[in-house]
């Protein structure tokens, strides 16, 4: 999945083109791994929604950054989390991403939207709600 430059990923889509035009032709499959690339796309920016909602809470103070960290969120810290935002944070970027990812690129919609997709969206919905609640708990403690 992850490759270090540009030559390289092109290689493995290649590839990858190679093998599926043994049944299809090379049109489709290009056309199927450019549509891949759409989802993720897509659901990558839902995800940086919920990462800007959750670094805004980290700026405004009601979420404090450990010491450690150099930035936050750190989403190679999911095991620190104290917080149900940044859990929800981890669980869209470990489990729902990925499983967009999968279902996307195994041409398997259904997959895609049950189990990528739709709780990907969901869980940005929780995110924010939670975060208007933190907002409104830390003003009115100020009070």
């Amino acid at each position: 999945v992850a490759r270090l430059s540009k030559e390289e990923f092109q290689k493995e889509r290649d590839k990858m083109v190679n093998i599926c035009s043994q049944c299809h032709s090379s049109a489709y499959s290009k056309q199927q791994l450019e549509a891949g690339d759409m989802v993720i796309k897509d659901v990558d920016k839902i995800f940086a929604e919920a990462i800007r909602v959750v670094q805004g809470l980290y700026r405004d103070g009601i979420l404090s950054k450990p010491a450690t960290w150099t930035v936050a969120p750190d989403l190679l810290q999911f095991y620190e989390a104290k917080s149900s935002v940044e859990q929800d944070l981890y669980v869209m970027f470990l489990e729902y991403r990925m499983r967009a990812f999968q279902g996307a690129f195994h041409m398997n919609p259904d997959y895609m939207h049950w189990y990528g997709w739709a709780p990907m969206k969901e869980t940005l919905q929780k995110i924010k709600d939670e975060a208007e609640k933190l907002r409104i708990e830390k003003a009115a403690s100020k009070k």
